[in-house]
């Protein structure tokens, strides 16, 4: 686990990589967790896909921990938000500059751990 402060004490972060399979055998990851003033926002990778010109995409969800509700899906390369609730525009841009300045070490960490995870038996 890596903790990295991005601006005061208010927000920090942690890798923490965790895979596992849903219901549907799809494979998610945990990436990381920020914290916004003690509370635990969740980025998960939920899957991989090709847009309609062929370009790899990433599609990242958000949880926030202190609202069962609180949620918001964001497309990677082109770091945007299709989905949110529950977010203030302040935490929406918290989050974009997370993913923005985030964005390559998130594609290669997943693409190791896609590599490692075809290596093991399912």
């Amino acid at each position: 686990m890596i903790a990295v402060p991005l601006h005061a004490r208010e927000i920090f972060y942690i890798i923490l990589e965790e895979i596992w399979r849903d219901a549907e055998r799809r494979i998610l990851m945990l990436y990381s967790r920020l914290y916004k003033n003690e509370v635990p926002w969740s980025f998960y990778i939920t899957k991989q896909y090709d847009d309609r010109d062929g370009g790899d995409n990433l599609a990242i969800r958000v949880e926030r921990g202190d609202d069962d509700n609180a949620f918001s899906e964001w497309r990677l390369p082109d770091v945007a938000c299709e989905k949110s609730f529950g977010f203030s525009e302040d935490d929406l841009l918290v989050i974009e500059k997370f993913l923005q300045d985030n964005e390559s070490i998130i594609w290669d960490d997943w693409r190791k751990e896609m590599r490692e995870h075809a290596k093991s038996p399912a």
